[in-house]
């Protein structure tokens, strides 16, 4: 296990522990329930660092075991597995461990309990990784514009062609050329090509191959109405 995972984990455990164990104890509290939520993604089989055959999802797997050992005898830790953009699943009032390669959860209003967040994965070297894909309401007669944010490392010099697909059509195309290591964002024009609520997918597509494609789409709903409001007078 990495030094910085172990920090955590000890830092994380040593947090809980004070939670369990105040200072002015006067009988042994019974050992707890710790939840630890693997929150799951399209990019659970990415690499989790450069050069490790170990993917995110085992990352997470064996950050909620490193948590058990560090508990011991004081706590048991309860794994939970749950897809990005659901509501949590940990019980509302004890400690609860989320362990996430970026990807959102839902937090209950009722949450109570002490909320520790650990990210796991690392950037990796010569890839491109699609984050987020934003898109306004549009109109079916005009031109729209959608901004995809794409986090990129090791790339200088190299072009990212960005391709928004309507189901199987091409509804838009953008490219842009790395100058440096960090997030850009990117608008790329599109066109609507039927009304009502559309899933549009941002392909992000580099022209050498990176090092893993299973973080280079990212997807988004918008809605597009039949025409264009009439201009006011």
């Amino acid at each position: 296990m990495r030094l910085a995972t172990l920090l955590r984990l000890t830092a994380i455990g040593v947090a809980i522990m004070c939670w369990l164990d105040p200072q002015s104890t006067i009988a042994p509290q019974p050992p707890i329930v710790v939840d630890a939520a693997i929150v799951r993604s399209a990019r659970d089989a990415r690499p989790a660092r450069d050069g490790s055959s170990l993917t995110v999802l085992d990352l997470a797997r064996q950050t909620a075991a490193g948590l058990g050992r560090r508990l011991g005898a004081a706590g048991t830790v309860r794994v939970h597995e749950v897809a990005e953009g659901l509501s949590l699943p940990c019980d509302a009032t004890q400690p609860c461990l989320v362990l996430t390669d970026g990807a959102p959860v839902v937090i209950p209003p009722d949450r109570k309990g002490p909320l520790y967040f650990a990210s796991v994965g690392e950037p990796l070297t010569n890839n491109v990784e699609a984050r987020e894909l934003a898109a306004a309401p549009a109109h079916l007669d005009g031109q729209a514009v959608a901004r995809v944010t794409l986090s990129g490392r090791g790339l200088q010099g190299r072009n990212t062609r960005i391709r928004m697909r309507d189901g199987s059509a091409i509804v838009g195309e953008a490219v842009h050329t790395w100058s440096a290591d960090g997030d850009v964002a990117v608008d790329v024009p599109w066109w609507p090509v039927s009304g009502g609520t559309r899933q549009l997918v941002a392909e992000a597509r580099t022209d050498e191959s990176d090092v893993t494609p299973l973080d280079d789409d990212v997807a988004a709903t918008v809605d597009v109405s039949a025409h264009s409001p009439s201009p006011i007078l």
